[in-house]
């Protein structure tokens, strides 16, 4: 059943011309095998690294140097992949593929496929979207500060042409890291929450505002064609795909106790995230996200926008659960 309603989901973009979510591009690629052994025998030199290598190992991820792309690395789930633009400096290419990684542990850890494909609102898909973002971009900043403390490097030695702004965050944690030691509450001020601002600037907003609408209209056009022909066989299959889809709305709590698994610095599950704290209120959960708004989006009224989403969202599962219900009968 799932199966079927995302093959219509998927066919039902198409024809809109939406393009969704983990639907992956084919692009050109090359295989530097020198390239990735540098990359790997980089990786080798801290835990964490070694780490992740067996990580993707285990998954069976492939890494690769792509030209084409527009980012510094991109990780492609169909494919199995992980590209990494070339044109990114050789010294901080390690740094793109620690970040990529952290998203194959999202996808294969954390399982964020699965719930972005539950019928989570428009302004939750913006919200985990911007999670996974936040996530990634600050174990980075953690992985190149863990590798300069493990290899004794000084910052102030090392050029950085790409990497700005990670590497701002990697050297406050890298003093961190040289005092006392890293804590959970210094790594989510220092490095989690720092890593929401960047995402605007990185045009991430837009890109999961966009991503985040587009169910919206292609729910409500499969609604419609079961409201429209409660009758007739094609309004009954719409009416099974469309109500066994929002059955998978999670609750606020569930929502709520999956955001907190991300702020991790390790592969493993049974270790406390930054946000498996009392300290972090589900209020401040929800306005992480909005700090990569900032003033000139708040002003577009994005947050607004995300909320007419959701009403409109929410009554298209009204709508089609009590369609449900009345077919059910007493």
């Amino acid at each position: 059943m799932v199966q079927k309603f995302k093959s219509l989901l998927l066919s039902f973009a198409a024809a809109a011309g939406f393009a969704f979510a983990g639907t992956d591009q084919v692009q050109a690629q090359t295989n530097d095998t020198t390239g990735i052994s540098n990359l790997r025998a980089d990786f080798s030199h801290t835990q964490t690294g070694r780490d992740l290598l067996g990580m993707l190992d285990v998954v069976g991820i492939s890494v690769v140097f792509d030209s084409t792309i527009a980012d510094a690395g991109e990780c492609r789930d169909a494919a199995k992949q992980i590209a990494i633009n070339p044109r990114i400096p050789e010294s901080e290419r390690s740094v793109v593929l620690a970040h990529e990684t952290r998203h194959i542990y999202q996808r294969y850890g954390l399982r964020s496929g699965e719930w972005e494909e539950t019928a989570i609102t428009p302004s939750q898909f913006f919200s985990l979207r911007h999670y996974q973002e936040a996530d990634a971009f600050a174990f980075g900043a953690f992985f190149w500060a863990e590798r300069m403390h493990e290899l004794g490097q000084n910052p102030d030695s090392i050029r950085i042409k790409s990497l700005s702004s990670t590497f701002a965050i990697a050297k406050d944690l890298l003093q961190e890291m040289q005092g006392d030691g890293l804590t959970k509450d210094e790594y989510r001020e220092k490095a989690f929450i720092r890593a929401f601002y960047d995402l605007n600037d990185l045009g991430y907003n837009e890109r999961h505002y966009l991503l985040a609408g587009t169910r919206v209209p292609i729910m409500e056009q499969l609604a419609g064609e079961a409201l429209g022909n409660p009758g007739s066989e094609f309004g009954q299959q719409m009416l099974e795909v469309t109500h066994h889809y929002m059955s998978t709305m999670p609750d606020s709590a569930k929502f709520e106790n999956y955001l907190r698994l991300f702020g991790g610095t390790s592969q493993d599950l049974s270790e406390a995230t930054c946000l498996q704290t009392d300290s972090v209120s589900t209020k401040n959960l929800y306005l992480y996200p909005a700090l990569a708004l900032g003033p000139a989006a708040l002003d577009r009224g994005t947050l607004d926008d995300l909320k007419a989403l959701d009403e409109r969202f929410l009554k298209t599962r009204r709508d089609i659960m009590a369609l449900a219900a009345r077919k059910a009968g007493p």
